[in-house]
C-alpha cells in the first residue's frame, strides 16, 4: 500500500488528499498503532518508539493536517522522503517486505515479553 501523497520539498506540504476508503484505513491503522505504542510507554519490556513512528506515518496519510507539524524535525523529513521513495517499488515488493517487517516486530516483541514473564516468573517462586 502506498503512501497517498508525495514529499514536496519547496512547500512541505500534502498536494492531496485520500479517499475516504483510504483515510479510514490509515486512521485504523495509525490508531492500532498508537495504542500499541500507549501499551509500550506502560510496559517497559514492550518496544514504543517503532509503533510510535508507524502510528505518526499512518495518522499523517489520515489526516494530512498533520503532516506540517512533524516536518519541523529532519527525522521526519528523512522518513517521509524515503517512504515516498518506497512508492516506486512494485507492489508485490512491497507487500511482502511490509508483512515480513511487521512479522519480524511482533515475533521480536512477543520474544521480549516472553522472556520478561520468564524472569517474573523466575522471581515470583
Amino acid at each position: 500500500m502506498a503512501f497517498p501523497f508525495r514529499f514536496d520539498d519547496a512547500s512541505r506540504s500534502a498536494p492531496s488528499e485520500p479517499s475516504m476508503a483510504g483515510r479510514l484505513l490509515w486512521g485504523c491503522a495509525g490508531l492500532f498503532f498508537l495504542l500499541l505504542a500507549a501499551l509500550g510507554a506502560l510496559l517497559p519490556f514492550w518496544p514504543a518508539p517503532p509503533f510510535a513512528v508507524l502510528a505518526a506515518l499512518a495518522l499523517t496519510a489520515a489526516w494530512p493536517a498533520l503532516r506540517t507539524p512533524l516536518l519541523r524535525w529532519p527525522f521526519f523529513v528523512t522518513l517521509f522522503r524515503r517512504w515516498d521513495r518506497s512508492a516506486e517499488a512494485p507492489l508485490p515488493l512491497r507487500l511482502r517486505t511490509a508483512l515480513l517487517l511487521a512479522a519480524d516486530a511482533m515475533v521480536q516483541a512477543f520474544g521480549a515479553v516472553a522472556r520478561q514473564l520468564r524472569r517474573w516468573r523466575r522471581g515470583q517462586r
